[in-house]
């Protein structure tokens, strides 16, 4: 870390899932806010805990204000509006096993400035998993 730069990470979110199986291309949960975030910073880290122990891997939409977003379980595609509103797509397909579950991390070093701390995200899924309702975890680590 470079002097005089800190690190924030987000508190455990827990978007609210569907329980039926998702098909490939998906969204996974609805838009949500990350609360807190910096106005600006490098996000370093994203980590997703899986505690229903999908092998899948997610994208995480990441938008500098709040976005029309998707329905849950319905095929992710964004309204050109929304297109506009969007930092990144990051691909989290780096998946340690737990063996009860699964931790997805990735680390896109992705620049983002969103005025007032607005930055919201939303899943979607490049495969066809079943989930219980709480069973993912997301968080975000910022370098500001």
């Amino acid at each position: 870390m470079v002097k005089g730069l800190r690190v924030w990470r987000s508190k455990g979110i827990q978007p609210t899932l569907d329980t039926d199986a998702y098909s490939s291309g998906d969204a996974v949960g609805i838009k949500t806010q990350i609360t807190g975030i910096p106005d600006s910073g490098i996000i370093r880290t994203i980590q997703i805990a899986d505690d229903a122990d999908q092998d899948i891997d997610l994208n995480v939409w990441i938008f500098d204000s709040e976005p029309t977003g998707v329905a849950d379980d319905a095929a992710m595609a964004l309204t050109d509006a929304d297109a506009k509103k969007l930092i990144n797509k990051v691909l989290v397909d780096t998946r340690v096993d737990g063996t009860n579950n699964r931790i997805g991390v990735e680390h896109p070093n992705l620049y983002y400035r969103a005025d007032g701390g607005e930055v919201w995200f939303q899943l979607s899924t490049g495969g066809t998993p079943t989930y219980a309702a709480d069973s993912l975890t997301v968080r975000f680590t910022v370098e500001h």
